[in-house]
């Protein structure tokens, strides 16, 4: 392939990574009041983040719809690793609460597939739980 082919496919390939980088939500927040959100549309292969600072034994609930399907895990970083607490490889729907077992940045995250997804979400905190219970 000569340079002038590769050069051209890193260009188009730099807006692509801006555009799924640009769909995330990834400002962590407290949430310090229930937030819902209606209508969030996910670009095809592109990933839709909502993060939340927890401490180890706070909780947060979620319940989210989404058609058509996507990939849904919580997540969060620890050195160069990804570590994924809760992973559903395809879904339209889940609701539940997930506790934090360390004190860490935990980032809900939607992978739209080859067609774009319309996501409807709730989040909310809930009591804490000492760890160990």
């Amino acid at each position: 392939m000569c340079k002038a082919m590769r050069d051209r496919r890193r260009v188009l390939a730099a807006p692509l990574v801006a555009l799924a980088l640009a769909s995330c939500a990834t400002e962590a927040n407290r949430l310090d009041a229930a937030k819902v959100v209606t209508g969030v549309e996910i670009a095809p292969y592109a990933i839709y983040q909502e993060c939340i600072e927890l401490q180890p034994g706070e909780r947060i609930g979620y319940r989210f719809n989404v058609e058509p399907q996507v990939a849904f895990n919580v997540q969060f970083h620890e050195a160069n690793a990804i570590i994924l607490p809760v992973s559903v490889m395809r879904t339209g729907e889940e609701a539940g609460d997930f506790m934090a077992d360390r004190a860490q940045t935990y980032c809900l995250t939607w992978e739209a597939g080859p067609v774009a997804a319309i996501l409807n979400y709730r989040l909310q905190r809930l009591p804490a739980t000492p760890l160990g219970e």
